[in-house]
């Protein structure tokens, strides 16, 4: 009798991480942007994007340098 409960157990806690893995992973993303700025004079923008969906993630960067700064040096980048 032991062994008939415990195996409907089993069978119970397998079908339902059977159910729970058939159900699409939710993606949750993260956007952020920053002014980047020294001594009050605006220097860039920076923007970063992360997207989650369970174990898996993408990142992405990307920057620009604006004002005095992009004369200086034109410089700009993205990172993914």
């Amino acid at each position: 009798m032991r062994l008939i409960a415990s195996a409907l157990v089993t069978l119970a806690f397998a079908g339902s991480g059977a159910i729970a893995q058939a159900q699409p992973l939710k993606t949750r993303t993260l956007k952020v942007s920053y002014d980047i700025t020294l001594a009050g004079l605006p220097l860039g923008k920076a923007d970063l994007s992360s997207s989650f969906a369970g174990s898996k993630y993408e990142m992405e960067g990307r920057a620009k340098l604006t004002g005095l700064a992009m004369i200086l040096t034109g410089g700009k980048g993205e990172a993914s």
